[in-house]
């Protein structure tokens, strides 16, 4: 079998505009952050969001955001807290994972909207980190 010539050139040409492409894509928005339409980007009205957006003192520029009962409901990256009857907010570590949202938003623990304890062990009713503006 000889490896070469037009049609060898030219399948290989496919596989790297397909892989071009699919990188791309793939730099697109996330879901869950500060430019996520799910889930923590900026927002006025409800059709700048997925689902909705959540706005005043404590969503400064606006806040999109999924409702929800449950963490499952909550994309990868956001859980479920009880703000505004349930809602998907982004989870952090440190206030340095909210500073793509803006100055005013910290890294603060929120009541969860289920009642589930929190997953790092801090215990039931303790509440999640999320990034909000207290």
């Amino acid at each position: 079998m000889r490896i070469g010539g037009p049609a060898f050139s030219t399948a290989v040409g496919l596989i790297v505009a397909g892989a071009l492409i699919a990188a791309a894509e793939g730099c697109g928005t996330d879901d869950v952050g500060p430019q996520g339409k799910m889930v923590g980007g900026r927002c006025t009205t409800d059709n700048d969001c997925v689902n909705r957006c959540l706005t005043g003192t404590s969503f400064p520029g606006g806040y999109c955001t999924v409702s929800c009962a449950t963490d499952s409901d909550c994309p990868g990256g956001a859980a479920c807290v009880a703000t505004n009857g349930g809602a998907c907010l982004a989870t952090c570590r440190g206030s340095a994972d909210c500073a793509g949202f803006g100055r005013e938003y910290k890294c603060s623990r929120s009541t969860r909207q289920s009642g589930i304890a929190e997953t790092a062990g801090i215990g039931a009713g303790a509440g999640t980190l999320t990034c909000t503006a207290p």
